[in-house]
């Protein structure tokens, strides 16, 4: 229902206004220019960095962190934290369900 919605859409401004890299002034790049299916925007700095991924097909799609993202080879090891929906992701891979989206930080 569509209070569900705003509530969704009430916390994800909440954790938007605590985020650093989300702050309207901070850099961001478009990597994945090559894609109309899937949208992933690098927002602040590699220090401070969140990835916004974006899936707008009506399919489960799933690529390699290292590869989509951007980043060294050896932070793959790493885990990532999905804020927007408080999850963690483990291992070098990213499934994402249909019209998913998620903010990934390091961590």
């Amino acid at each position: 229902p569509a209070s569900k919605i705003l509530k969704r859409l009430q916390a994800a401004m909440e954790l938007r206004s605590q985020r650093p890299a989300m702050d309207p002034e901070a850099p961001m790049e478009l990597l994945s220019s090559d894609r109309s299916d899937v949208v992933i925007l690098k927002r602040g700095t590699q220090s401070q960095a969140l990835w916004a991924v974006h899936n707008f097909s009506n399919r489960r799609v799933s690529f390699p962190l290292e590869r989509m993202l951007q980043i060294p080879s050896e932070t793959t090891e790493l885990s990532w934290s999905d804020v927007l929906n408080g999850t963690r992701v483990n291992g070098p891979y990213l499934e994402l369900e249909p019209f998913a989206v998620h903010w990934l930080e390091l961590g």
